[in-house]
């Protein structure tokens, strides 16, 4: 049986929320009466992304009363200075997609600042490390030109014909800025691969939906499709922070006219159901998430996935989780997570045989020489093991 959360972690959770009503603002301000360590308050709010939300949430009386003000004060700057970073963002992406735009590239941002003004309403409560773009495949090799135009370095120097072959096997690349400081991820699949069917931008060009934000029209994904994304999303990097939970948890809040069967229907095709339920579960469970009674009655009946999330749930406050942690693909969980055996065994193949951008860094061949990638790919993953 998993350990019960400490009175911290479910004052954290209960604190990971944009838009409390009154009754869970009650709530809050009880459970900050309850005596409790605030260090490590603070210290699970870290590991898990959230201390945006928890400060925001106890900069109010009679909650703040409770906080020691060394440490308020210390929330008081993060969440300043990461509303500084995400409206820096916010403008920087601006000019990105003017520039993607100027050049016939049709660009949508997600996650980001645009996804935390959108859902979150407040810049300033959700952490954004990088600005991450979605691409047709067909535009893909022209974005990657666009953004070394503008003074962008790529992780991974590609000429013209080896960048046509990176594009077919993987799913984006990083750019860099030094002065000031950004991360770019430009996508042309939003899974990273990870599902048996592509989640691409072409699939989705016909109900994408217009967000504005600061006088600015921003195209982003319709919200069926951002709740399997990030169902997927957590999935792939094993649900290890809070911060993912509550993402689809603030989705849920604000978009509660969401189309059930579409997202239930887009979750099979792409085999994706047991991670979109994984998320919902989840979701259920720290945060009580309108769902509807029907799903709802279907997860509790879903054995598997109930102790599933337990699990995570427990790895999630554990204080060996580093927020700087390191995933492997191998671990049992990204099978326990598919749909089916089939969908096992094309996993399996493809973290295999399939070149990353692992092979494509350590490695340079010439574009007519990539196959070999497929088979320096089962080479160095054995030497990975076998190497002390």
């Amino acid at each position: 049986m998993n350990a019960p959360m400490t009175v911290e972690e479910t004052f954290v959770t209960l604190c990971a929320c944009s838009q409390p009503d009154v009754q869970h603002r009650k709530r809050i301000n009880e459970a900050a009466l309850i005596p409790m360590d605030w260090e490590k308050v603070h210290d699970v709010a870290i590991r898990n992304r959230t201390i945006p939300l928890l400060y925001k949430n106890i900069k109010m009386k009679p909650a703040r009363d409770s906080v020691p003000p060394d440490l308020f004060d210390k929330m008081t700057r993060i969440y300043a200075e990461n509303s500084r970073r995400n409206f820096f963002l916010l403008s920087y992406l601006i000019n990105l997609l003017d520039c993607f735009k100027s050049n016939g590239i049709f660009a949508v941002p997600f996650k980001g600042p645009v996804f935390t003004e959108n859902i979150y309403g407040d810049l300033g409560l959700r952490f954004s490390s990088d600005l991450d773009i979605l691409v047709q495949v067909k535009d893909a090799r022209n974005a990657y030109k666009v953004l070394i135009e503008i003074g962008l370095t790529p992780e991974i120097t590609l000429n013209n014909s080896q960048l046509q072959k990176y594009i077919v096997t993987e799913d984006n690349l990083s750019f860099f800025k030094n002065d000031p400081k950004v991360l770019i991820e430009l996508h042309w699949e939003l899974s990273g691969n990870y599902l048996s069917r592509p989640f691409i931008l072409e699939d989705m060009l016909e109900t994408l939906i217009s967000v504005p934000i600061h006088n600015h029209e921003f195209p982003a994904l319709p919200p069926e499709a951002l709740l399997l994304y990030l169902c997927i999303h957590g999935a792939k990097h094993e649900w290890k922070t809070l911060d993912w939970v509550c993402c689809v948890a603030e989705l849920l809040r604000k978009k509660k006219d969401l189309d059930w069967d579409l997202v239930e229907a887009s979750a099979k095709n792409r085999k994706a159901q047991k991670m979109l339920h994984l998320g919902l579960e989840l979701t259920w469970i720290l945060f009580k998430s309108p769902i509807p009674a029907n799903i709802i009655e279907k997860l509790e009946k879903n054995n598997p996935i109930i102790e599933l999330s337990q699990s995570l749930i427990t790895d999630m406050f554990s204080t060996h989780n580093d927020v700087a942690f390191k995933e492997t693909r191998f671990s049992s969980f990204h099978f326990r997570v598919r749909d089916s055996l089939t969908d096992c065994l094309r996993y399996l193949s493809r973290l295999v045989f399939i070149p990353s951008k692992k092979e494509w860094s350590s490695l340079r061949l010439p574009a007519s020489f990539s196959a070999l990638y497929y088979i320096v790919r089962p080479f160095r993953l054995i030497l990975t093991v076998l190497r002390p």
